[in-house]
């Protein structure tokens, strides 16, 4: 039997229910107590890193957003172990759940938003004079731009992911959920730099080492993997759950959706 919900209820905001926001910010601030992964230069990234763009395609671009800002939030007062930005440590994680949200939604308008979201941060990196210290450093060396150049590629092929992820089948969801994943990784890693390079602007050389040695890479192609494991059973357990979210909610979830 479907379960429709509507986006018209009350307690929903952009069409999913509170409820639901609520139970995932809850399971991504628990995921912050587990310091997953070692960062160069000390500190860690908790468990929620896995699944934060997995908000955005459960949820959409604005729910998503939402919550995997109060995620955030609750994050950094029960694991300040893996808040690298302390309260502020929020702020990519929302950033790459809306990208992610973005991309889903699957439109021409979106696809726009969610590049000049990335290239925002791609030039203010090496120019802005409050991180150009590490970036202007960084980008010389040719480190860190390749990779997110792949991102750029990823948001291309993005109307093809979101349309193999909506087969709902292991393989094509898979696929699909590993573009969307990575492209969205990208462009909250390059908003991650940001905030390092801005609190911690010394050391560029560590930088390129990391990028270079294949550190960074292999962080977010593990992130990546861990993401299409987790997000692509949770998507087609909920979808045969018969889980359904408003129209227009950009969620996979979404009833009737339609493409432009």
């Amino acid at each position: 039997m479907t379960t429709q919900i509507s986006g018209g209820r009350r307690g929903a905001i952009a069409g999913i229910p509170v409820a639901y926001l609520a139970v995932w910010a809850a399971v991504y601030a628990v995921a912050s107590i587990l310091p997953a992964i070692p960062l160069v230069g000390g500190g860690t990234f908790g468990g929620q890193e896995f699944i934060l763009t997995l908000a955005g395609i459960l949820f959409g671009p604005i729910a998503g957003a939402i919550a995997a800002t109060i995620g955030g939030l609750l994050a950094s007062f029960i694991g300040p172990a893996t808040a690298y930005f302390g309260f502020a440590t929020f702020y990519p994680h929302t950033i790459g759940a809306l990208a992610a949200g973005l991309l889903m939604v699957n439109t021409r308008n979106t696809r726009i938003a969610t590049l000049v979201i990335f290239l925002i941060a791609l030039i203010a990196w090496p120019v802005l004079p409050m991180f150009s210290a590490i970036g202007g450093y960084v980008y010389a060396n040719f480190a860190y731009w390749p990779m997110y150049l792949t991102g750029l590629v990823g948001l291309w092929f993005s109307p093809w992911a979101v349309s193999k992820i909506r087969e709902l089948e292991p393989v094509p969801t898979s696929i699909g959920v590993a573009v969307i994943s990575w492209t969205a990784y990208m462009i909250n890693h390059v908003y991650l730099s940001l905030g390092w390079s801005f609190l911690f602007p010394e050391g560029p050389e560590q930088w390129v080492f990391a990028f270079w040695s294949g550190i960074v890479p292999a962080q977010r192609i593990l992130l990546t993997v861990i993401s299409v494991v987790v997000g692509a059973a949770v998507i087609i357990g909920l979808h045969r759950a018969g889980i359904r979210f408003a129209a227009g909610s950009g969620s996979i979830l979404a009833a009737d959706e339609e493409e432009d």
